[in-house]
Formats: C-alpha cells, sequence, structure tokens
C-alpha cells in the first residue's frame, strides 16, 4: 500500500494509507484508511500521493481532489448564523432541518454540526447536534398496553418510516435484543425536524426497562438508549374467592387484582403460610386483573395463609411482587356453631308457616346479627320448638372472608351478652325476651383455644355482690348480706349466669341462694381461733 499527505487547507498532520487491486494497466485503489485525521484545517485540502508503496508504479505527486456528491452540503463557518440587527429585533435565527428525508429508506442529506452564540465578549461554548435521547413522559405505563408516550430527542428522523420505537433491553454489545423487547405502536413524529416522537406503548409487566429509538436509512444506522426509563406498576390483590376452602380437596381460588399483565408466561402465584409454600398448579391467567389458582391437596398440607402474585420475569425485567396483606388470605372452613337459645314467648303466636313465624325469625336474625357483628347470611334458623320458645340455629363460617370471626367465637360472644342485661342482644326486638342460652362446651373450648384465652360470660363483678358485702362474718352480719344478695339477685335486672350461660326463671332462685352463700361467707373454709 501507499501513502497519502493533504496539500492546502491550512491544516496539519493528516494522513492516510491505500491499497491496490489487480496492478497492473487496470489496477484501482480499492480502499483508503485514514491513519490521523490531522488538525486546523479551514478548507477542503487536496490529497497527493507521497508514497506509492512497495511494486507500485504511482508517481509521487499525483493529486487526488474529493469530489462533493449530492447527498453532502458544504456548511461555511458561520453559515447559520444571526447578524446583529437580526439579534436586536429578536428574530429567529436561521433554521436547519436535521437530517432531512425526501425518500423514505434512502439517505438523504446528512447534516453534523455544531452551533454557538456570540457577541463582542466572545463565543459560548459549543452545543454539538447528535442522535440522543433527552426525555420520555410518562416513565410509569400500563400493563394493558396502550398509553400514548412523548420521546424527545435530538437528531430524530423525520420520516415515520425511518424511526423506531422499542421498550425493553440491549444485548451487551449495545444492540437492540429484540427478543426482549417491544415496538411502540402507531408512531406519529411531531416536527418537522424529528425531535418529537409519540408512540402508543405495547402491553407488558417489568420492574424496570430502556427506551429505544431507532433511526435507519440506507446504509446509515443510528441507536439512542435511555436505560432504565421505563416501568410497569407492581401487581396487588384485592379479592380471593371464596376466602375458605374445604379441607381435604382440591381448592380454585380466584384471584382479583391490578396489573397482572396480559401474558401467561410472566405471572406466577403461590399460598405461603405456616406448613410451606405452595404454588398454583395450574394457573390460569385470565385477564389483567383476574387469575384462576389451583391449588392440589396434598397429605399434610393446610391450605391456610396468603397469596403472593409475582408478575415479570429477568427476560421482561425483573418479577415484583404483591403485598402480603389480609385480603389476599385463605383458610380452611371452620366448623359451623349450634346455639339454642331461649325466648319467652309463647309459641302458639309463631305457628309454622306462617306470616307471624316469618316475621319473628327475621326479626331474630336481625337482632343477632347486630349483636355479633355478622351478616345475616351467617345465621340459619335450622328448628324453632316449645318451651318457652327455644330457637335452634347454626352459625356459619364466611366463605368471603378468612379473618372474620369464626362460628365458635360468635358463639362464644351470644353466651357473653345473654349475661348481660344491657347487652346488644338483650336489647333486641325479640332478642330482649332471652331467658337462657345454650351452647356446647366444646364450642366454647374451640373459641377459647382460638383467641389464647378463657371464654367467660361476663369480667364485672355482679351488683347484688357489690350492694351486699358482709361487714365482718359474723352471723348477723352474714345473714344481712344473705337477704339484700338474694333480694337483688332474684328480683334484679342482673340474671345470674352458670358457666357463662344465664339461670332460666326456674331455677334462678335456687341460683341465686347458692351464689350469694358462697359471696357471703356460709361457704368459707373454717379457721380455729379466727373467731
Amino acid at each position: 500500500g501507499g501513502g497519502r499527505a493533504p496539500w492546502g487547507g491550512g491544516g496539519l498532520g493528516f494522513r492516510a494509507t491505500f491499497t491496490v487491486a489487480d496492478a497492473g494497466g487496470s489496477g484501482y485503489i480499492d480502499s483508503i484508511t485514514v491513519t490521523d485525521p490531522g488538525y486546523g484545517y479551514i478548507a477542503i485540502p487536496d490529497v497527493v500521493i507521497i508514497d506509492g508503496g512497495d511494486n507500485c508504479s504511482f508517481v509521487a505527486g499525483q493529486a487526488l481532489t474529493a469530489v462533493l456528491s449530492t447527498q453532502v452540503v458544504n456548511v461555511e463557518r458561520g453559515a447559520v448564523g444571526t447578524t446583529a440587527t437580526n439579534h436586536s429585533l429578536d428574530r429567529n435565527v436561521s433554521t436547519a432541518t436535521w437530517p432531512l428525508r425526501s425518500t423514505v429508506g434512502l439517505p438523504g442529506a446528512q447534516y453534523h454540526f455544531r452551533v454557538a452564540s456570540y457577541n463582542d465578549a466572545g463565543v459560548s461554548d459549543y452545543l454539538y447536534f447528535t442522535h440522543a435521547i433527552t426525555q420520555m413522559n410518562p416513565n410509569q405505563l400500563p400493563t394493558v398496553g396502550g398509553q400514548t408516550i412523548e420521546v424527545v430527542l435530538e437528531g430524530g428522523g423525520a420520516k415515520v418510516g425511518n424511526t423506531s420505537v422499542y421498550i425493553g433491553h440491549t444485548h451487551l454489545n449495545g444492540s437492540i435484543d429484540f427478543d426482549r423487547s417491544k415496538l411502540c405502536g402507531s408512531l406519529v413524529v411531531s416536527d418537522i425536524a424529528g425531535t418529537r416522537l409519540t408512540c402508543v406503548s405495547p402491553p407488558w409487566v417489568g420492574r424496570q426497562h430502556d427506551i429505544m429509538v431507532r433511526y435507519a436509512s440506507g446504509d446509515f444506522e443510528k441507536l439512542s438508549v435511555a436505560s432504565n426509563q421505563v416501568s410497569f406498576p407492581k401487581p396487588t390483590i384485592k379479592v380471593v374467592d371464596p376466602a375458605q376452602v374445604n379441607a381435604g380437596l382440591d381448592a380454585t381460588i380466584t384471584i382479583t387484582g391490578t396489573n397482572f399483565g396480559t401474558n401467561q408466561s410472566d405471572v406466577v402465584a403461590e399460598l405461603v403460610g405456616g406448613t410451606g409454600r405452595y404454588p398454583c398448579s395450574p394457573l390460569v391467567l385470565v385477564s389483567d386483573s383476574s387469575i384462576i389458582c389451583t391449588l392440589p391437596w396434598k397429605s399434610g398440607v393446610v391450605h391456610v395463609g396468603t397469596f403472593v402474585v409475582g408478575v415479570g420475569t429477568d427476560w421482561s425485567g425483573g418479577q415484583q411482587n404483591t403485598t402480603e396483606t389480609t385480603v389476599a388470605s385463605i383458610k380452611e372452613f371452620d366448623p359451623p356453631a349450634e346455639i339454642k337459645l331461649t325466648i319467652a314467648k309463647d309459641i302458639t303466636e309463631i305457628p309454622p308457616a306462617s306470616p307471624a313465624r316469618v316475621q319473628f325469625v327475621n326479626d331474630f336474625t336481625a337482632d343477632l346479627s347486630n349483636a355479633i357483628g355478622i351478616p345475616d347470611y351467617r345465621i340459619n334458623v335450622t328448628d324453632i320448638v316449645a318451651g318457652s320458645v327455644v330457637v335452634v340455629f347454626v352459625i356459619l363460617p364466611d366463605p368471603n372472608s378468612a379473618t372474620t370471626v369464626t362460628p365458635a367465637a360468635a358463639a362464644a360472644i351470644v353466651a357473653e351478652q345473654a349475661a348481660d342485661p344491657t347487652s346488644a342482644l338483650l336489647t333486641g326486638a325479640v332478642t330482649s325476651a332471652t331467658t337462657g342460652v345454650s351452647v356446647p362446651a366444646a364450642v366454647l373450648e374451640a373459641a377459647a383455644a382460638a383467641a389464647s384465652s378463657v371464654v367467660t360470660a361476663t369480667v364485672t363483678v355482679p351488683e347484688y355482690f357489690k350492694q351486699s358485702e358482709p361487714r365482718e362474718y359474723t352471723l348477723p352480719n352474714m345473714e344481712q348480706c344473705m337477704y339484700t344478695c338474694r333480694l337483688l339477685c332474684e328480683t334484679g335486672n342482673e340474671v345470674p349466669a352458670v358457666n357463662g350461660f344465664p339461670a332460666l326463671p326456674l331455677e334462678r332462685p335456687r341460683v341465686c341462694k347458692s351464689q350469694c352463700m358462697t359471696h357471703c361467707g356460709f361457704g368459707r373454709p373454717f379457721t380455729p381461733g379466727a373467731l
């Protein structure tokens, strides 16, 4: 190969080498490599051969002249400036659109330039125009897509067909990873210089993505990347249905929430509980807001815990998980609790299948619902029998909530309120006439175990005890205490309770006598010398 150097142009240091093909009469220069661009050139120089190289007949000093094609415009220094007169009149500077495309897919004129302002004090720093993203709005996009976004950039293309916008990721070499990127559709170039683009986001998920603008025209291609500028919101769970499931069976749960995306492979879900983590198998993505999860039954597995939904993968910008909340919880059904409530009412007034019976049941259910604080659909009256009126009913578990009061705990509340004349139960339209309640001991034990405490009928000292304290344990004082205590207990508003249940009217005198004897000291241990 040979060597070249410039002649003229005002600069110094330019050097280049060249190679020749088909040496001989038909030989030609097939490549030129610039080894040093030099500096200080203010005009286009002639390039001359300074060395023909080995076995080359080129004569040193032969000149090559640079020829400008129609695709290159030579702009002299200051050609796109302003004048003092125009500047003082606040007029626009000369306009340069860059790049300019007359035909989509074919290279047009390309301008590579810098701009500075100047006055008598000197010249400002240069602003170099290139292909670069400067702004994007909004940065967080909906998982269902359809959001119009605006990209502001320098050096964009003026033709839609030459420009593409992608949301995704690049390879290590900086090129677009098309397998991990999605096209932003419906592209619009908003100005003639290509500095503002709008497009419509695709459906997707993930923690972080890049925004990329690719410009291609003929042999020219430019790619600008703004890293980690795009995100999609994390998923949320609003409702799980049902919230209580049958033990020992497969459970199918519908999870309703937001931001699940539209791609099945981007979504996973599992139940996190005290016995482990159990993935949905299968999981069916119904929509961006709905998932159907099947939990297979396995020996030793209890379907109790909180669902966690993960959306996104390394492929799609990173996984984001839902926050563990009570609305995402499920558990296995609690057993129903049967209670018998005795109400002072003539059963002949509410014969079966009569409007009066229907009204009685409705009022009874409303009273209990208000007293316990549970919805009326959880109260199922199964029987009404004589004596006065004994209402047999069952409190059911709530399939819509894993955190609501259990049937056993609700039964314990009924027992407590039946012993309190001021309770909501004993002030209801129908249940105010309650004279007795029967709750199986196993139900109360279950409620106590669940609460890790002992269920008691009342935590207050009866008023008939407070007003009949013996001054001392002598027979006259003890008898006076006994008289006052029994009178208040048998005739007052407070109904004595036995094991948490109100005493029936016929049993009330006996219960009052027994409680008052103990209270007044008749049953206390005898200690010699204590008298």
